[in-house]
């Protein structure tokens, strides 16, 4: 029978003993796919044309660290270019603390520096395309639209008129009309009707 290994408990917070090898892993791993490939293309004549595009999705290619993290394809290439054995870096990403500093990476590397322009292609696109749904959804994310709508009854002193739910529709017919009488500025027909009683 071939059974699954078990994974590894995740740890709660601990701090890496190899904190300059932990932090360039976290960058490592939150580096989108599509930056390294690209980073790494090359023209017809063995040229590296890469480079000038991974600027352009924001990342700075003069950097170092940078530089070494792109030209890494697998986990063991990192582990063997920082001296890192294969099992610490298993540790490391079943940690609590490992998935919050990629997560923090990820928002700040990818999420936060894109937001911008993808708001404005999209909003770009809503507006040629103008189509329903498209434009629910723009109409949602940037002006706070819901598709919910509550109505609130009240009366002239703000008081909820519909307070009691069990009110029979003959006395909430009766409130109605006491309640237009008011609003003209005279007695409704059922109050002159008490009035003569």
């Amino acid at each position: 029978m071939n059974e699954k290994p078990k994974q590894p408990e995740i740890v709660e917070d601990i701090t890496p003993y190899k904190t300059a090898e932990f932090e360039a892993f976290v960058l490592w791993i939150s580096i989108p796919g599509i930056v390294r490939k690209t980073y790494n293309l090359s023209n017809e004549a063995g040229e590296r044309i890469g480079i000038e595009r991974v600027r352009d999705f924001g990342f700075d290619v003069d950097d170092t660290l940078l530089k070494t993290l792109l030209e890494i394809k697998t986990q063991s290439e990192f582990a063997k270019k920082f001296d890192v054995n294969m099992g610490t870096l298993s540790e490391w990403k079943h940690t609590t603390y490992y998935k919050k500093c990629i997560a923090a990476m990820i928002d700040e590397t990818c999420v936060q520096r894109y937001k911008k322009e993808i708001d404005f292609v999209f909003t770009q696109k809503t507006i040629k395309e103008a189509d329903a749904p498209r434009v629910k959804l723009w109409y949602q994310l940037f002006q706070d639209y819901s598709d919910k709508v509550v109505n609130e009854v009240t009366g002239p002193d703000g008081a909820d008129i519909f307070e009691h739910a069990d009110v029979s529709n003959e006395e909430l017919d009766r409130r109605i009309k006491k309640l237009i009488g008011r609003l003209e500025g005279g007695s409704s027909e059922e109050e002159q009707k008490e009035e003569s009683k």
